[in-house]
């Protein structure tokens, strides 16, 4: 018993802190793109093992078919979101754009958490706009359509909608002139926490809940609810749980 309460409030904490030192390290690698991506991949397969091991409820274990089409969402998915931040790189490359203003003389680590803000506002915005009006609900509503919770459902969207969520942020991270590899390595930590959110790992956030929305991060609140705003990774609206 003992044992499973560490892992259940270690768990978190412990696995995105190491995410986030991995990302910290990609500036020294040959390829920081594929670094990221490799360090995302190793954070997915941990939180799978963690929910078959520590299961909040034992029977979405169970295979409903839907393994093969999540894989597909979130392949397509990926590559959209990462071909979307290369394609703005290379425009503001093509255009000659330097952009407005980035402190590229910061510690890279910290030009990965200022990324975040645009890019956590947009998605956190969209997807409120997106249980409020009809066209917007259509293409989300994929997202809600899992009869289970599980570490890979939370990349089971449309692939238009993704591009929506995130588009706002990676335009104005485009006009800034954020580089790739600090907007890679936003998108690296939030794929690890998004895989934790949607899992069904039995785990607490702890006090980190106040930054990361209550108890709408933890599967034993969350679960079936799917409240407004679940995408989202920095405190904008405590009180929609």
């Amino acid at each position: 018993m003992a044992a499973r309460s560490t892992v259940r409030y270690g768990a978190y904490p412990v696995l995105m802190a190491a995410v986030i030192l991995g990302v910290a390290a990609a500036p020294w690698r040959d390829v920081p793109l594929a670094w990221l991506a490799g360090l995302v991949m190793a954070g997915l397969t941990a939180v799978a093992l963690l929910e078959r091991w520590f299961p909040f409820d034992p029977r979405w274990r169970q295979p409903d078919r839907d393994f093969p089409a999540d894989v597909i969402h979130a392949v397509i998915n990926l590559v959209v979101m990462h071909s979307a931040v290369l394609g703005f790189v290379v425009l503001r490359n093509w255009v000659g754009w330097q952009g407005m203003w980035w402190p590229n003389d910061w510690p890279y680590l910290a030009q990965v958490f200022m990324a975040g803000l645009p890019l956590d506002l947009s998605l956190y915005a969209v997807h409120r706009l997106s249980h409020r009006y009809g066209f917007l609900w259509r293409l989300h509503s994929i997202h809600h359509s899992s009869r289970r919770l599980y570490w890979l459902n939370g990349e089971r969207r449309h692939p238009l909608h993704a591009a929506l969520m995130a588009g706002p942020g990676l335009v104005v991270l485009g006009v800034l002139g954020a580089p790739a590899e600090v907007v890679g390595g936003w998108l690296a930590i939030l794929a690890v926490h998004l895989a934790f959110q949607h899992s069904n790992f039995d785990y607490r956030a702890g006090p980190l809940r106040y930054l990361l929305g209550n108890l709408c991060t933890t599967p034993p609140t969350r679960s079936w609810r799917r409240v407004q705003g679940q995408y989202r990774f920095v405190g904008w609206d405590r009180n929609r749980c």
